[in-house]
């Protein structure tokens, strides 16, 4: 259970993990250092991040491959991977093991060490460990997206979402630019922003809440909120998905990382106030979406 501590620099309430009693670090708020209270718990030097993410990161860093398997075992107890729904099991591999490598390592599994059956997972379940924000998950499809998110007016037009794609009068306030349409690059929102009713991010009213698809397939969820409710967003991160896998002090930038996706939060500043910022990015498309930018020359 998460350690609850005061910042004494800026007052912000703190959840700090048990295992790092004890032990001395900045305050992700204001920089101030803290001391843990506790007895300091002995920890391995590495791995003492909690997520299993960073866990095979650092097995990376030491020179060595790695497939971790995280699975729920059924109800009744069983250890039987094969009828085990895939939603309950995710597969995170180190950088150097692809769609290749993985296909060739998960049958030497039971030959290796005389698995009754080998567990069924497949590359798909590799990459299906991609950061959501409130159920929409980096990489889901632009038609997904506007099914969830539909509302009609009373005389049975659709309303919402807001889609560059489709017959919009703003477009300045979907932050579309001219060549994102022939480049297969389409802007979302799930509000209007006459409506005034912006949507919230872990309680925090967002300025604007952006959704960005390529080739339909969801690359980008950006959200712009106070700087003052900075501390709100990041400890919400930290409980949804634990500590943060590093940090930046200038800009002040927290990240959380996975084999497929990032979550990058950003400070803004108080004086002269500006917004911050939240991006969750699926690395993979995110470099289809900027191979189709327009570069210099092109943009004379």
């Amino acid at each position: 259970m998460p350690l609850k501590i005061e910042c004494p620099g800026c007052k912000a309430i703190l959840q700090i993990a048990e295992e790092l009693a004890g032990r001395q670090g900045k305050c992700i708020h204001c920089g101030h250092v803290i001391t843990v209270p506790g007895e300091p718990k002995p920890i391995g030097p590495a791995l003492m991040e909690s997520t299993a993410e960073a866990m095979v990161r650092e097995l990376k860093r030491r020179n060595l491959s790695a497939l971790l398997l995280l699975f729920r075992p059924s109800a009744d107890g069983s250890y039987d991977l094969v009828e085990l729904p895939d939603s309950n099991m995710k597969c995170i591999v180190t950088e150097d093991i692809g769609a290749k490598e993985f296909a060739e390592l998960v049958p030497s599994i039971p030959k290796r060490f005389g698995t009754r059956r080998g567990a069924p997972v497949t590359r798909s379940a590799v990459q299906d460990d991609a950061y959501e924000l409130k159920g929409d998950r980096l990489g889901m499809s632009l038609a997904e997206f506007k099914e969830k998110y539909a509302r009609f007016t009373p005389e049975g037009q659709q309303d919402l979402p807001l889609c560059s794609d489709q017959s919009y009068g703003a477009r300045a306030d979907l932050h579309a630019e001219a060549w994102h349409r022939p480049a297969g690059i389409v802007h979302a929102r799930i509000d209007r922003p006459e409506e005034e009713k912006s949507p919230t991010v872990a309680g925090v009213k967002t300025d604007l809440l952006l959704y960005q698809f390529v080739d339909e397939k969801l690359y980008r969820i950006t959200a712009f909120f106070a700087t003052d409710m900075f501390h709100l967003v990041s400890e919400a991160l930290t409980q949804k998905y634990n500590l943060p896998s590093r940090e930046i002090q200038q800009p002040r930038e927290l990240i959380w990382e996975n084999p497929t996706s990032l979550i990058i939060l950003t400070r803004g500043t108080v004086h002269p106030r500006t917004a911050s910022a939240m991006h969750l990015v699926h690395k993979e498309l995110m470099t289809v979406a900027e191979s189709r930018a327009p570069h210099g020359a092109e943009d004379i």
